[in-house]
């Protein structure tokens, strides 16, 4: 039989009150939270490149910060990307570096461009 599967988006949902910020503290809270509950997938936040503004961690979630958290997790690991900030040219840039570290990939699309 088929298991529902369950992705949490605390971090990467929460991130638009925190701007993508948030403290070890909390991350590390949330993960042990996280590896106690019958959670298959966590999403963690955005991996956009680096542009004039600071977004957060979470906002870019570097690869440094997923190998921390993949390293405490037991829990397959997701991010996202968004079709307004991310250009193809920019795929390999942003994902190439991702694989062992992330499960999966969500994309976030405007629907009125569909």
């Amino acid at each position: 039989m088929n298991r529902i599967q369950i992705l949490d988006c605390t971090i990467r949902d929460g991130g638009y009150y925190t701007d993508w910020d948030f403290s070890d503290e909390i991350i590390n809270t949330y993960i042990n939270g996280m590896n106690s509950l019958p959670v298959d997938y966590i999403e963690l936040g955005y991996r956009n490149k680096p542009e004039s503004g600071y977004m957060g961690k979470f906002g870019y979630t570097p690869v440094y910060l997923l190998e921390k958290i993949r390293a405490s997790s037991n829990k397959k690991l997701a991010i996202m990307l968004n079709e307004k900030s991310t250009r193809v040219d920019d795929l390999p840039y942003l994902t190439s570096p991702l694989i062992g570290l992330v499960d999966m990939i969500r994309l976030a699309v405007d629907p009125k461009i569909c």
